[in-house]
């Protein structure tokens, strides 16, 4: 990974040995970015040439983007809310505490050989088609199709919501968007997706950090496939 800001120093992470390239202003950054494999970018907001915004605009505009986690003084909620918007996964304030720098490092540096193995699955079904099939029984294949509009768009708030609680690292607006998201995407047949918002807000009520970054890890990847296959879901009523 490289730092956008002065300093270097190498960190042992969950078996990996990082390695740290110290970048000075943005358009080094995207440079960097754009000729090297890099699996997390710590980017200082204030640089000189081109700040750590405009910089990580086009460092996520690039096939196979890094990360991006801002490093910043301004650590408000409105401030750091907007930083999830213009596309940074998370935050460290400055000074940058080490204890909260090696916290991000382990959520987002795994080694390649257990990739894999770090992935989360479970038996249950992605998208229930009994669940979706009552469903459209019980309410008509015109109206579900407005339900599942409706469903969808208010899921992708809640999944924003959940994301930048996280951002925050406000657990307790975390496990109520989690607890609030089990129940309304299992009510429509998203069973595998249920099952780890209640995993997620299972682990918030224990305190066990490494269980919620386990499940927030795939969580947007998730969630994403998981609307998608929603959204494609083709009502099949008989006798109509």
């Amino acid at each position: 990974f490289f730092q956008a800001e002065d300093g270097i120093r190498d960190y042992k992470v969950t078996g990996v040995q990082t390695c740290a390239l110290p970048i000075s202003n943005g358009q080094d950054a995207i440079e960097i970015a754009s000729n090297e494999h890099l699996d997390l970018v710590l980017m200082d907001i204030s640089m000189p040439v081109m700040d750590g915004i405009e910089a990580t605009r086009t460092i996520n505009a690039m096939v196979q983007a890094p990360p991006v986690i801002a490093l910043t003084a301004h650590v408000g909620k409105d401030v750091v809310d907007d930083y999830l918007k213009e596309g940074f996964k998370s935050y460290l304030s400055k000074p940058v505490d080490q204890v909260a720098l090696l916290y991000e490092l382990n959520l987002w540096l795994q080694p390649d050989e257990s990739a894999e193995e770090t992935r989360v699955e479970s038996d249950l079904e992605v998208s229930n088609s009994n669940t979706l099939g009552s469903l459209v029984a019980q309410i008509g294949e015109a109206k579900f199709c407005k339900v599942r509009e409706l469903f969808l768009e208010e899921t992708q708030k809640r999944i924003g919501s959940l994301l930048a609680a996280w951002v925050r690292r406000d657990l307790d607006a975390l496990r109520l968007e989690a607890h609030t998201l089990s129940s309304s995407v299992g009510s429509f047949g998203c069973d595998e997706l249920a099952w780890r918002f209640k995993k997620i807000e299972a682990a918030v009520k224990e305190k066990d950090v490494a269980e919620i970054v386990r499940y927030m890890k795939d969580i947007e990847r998730v969630s994403t496939e998981t609307l998608k296959v929603v959204s494609e879901y083709q009502p099949n009523l008989q006798g109509e």
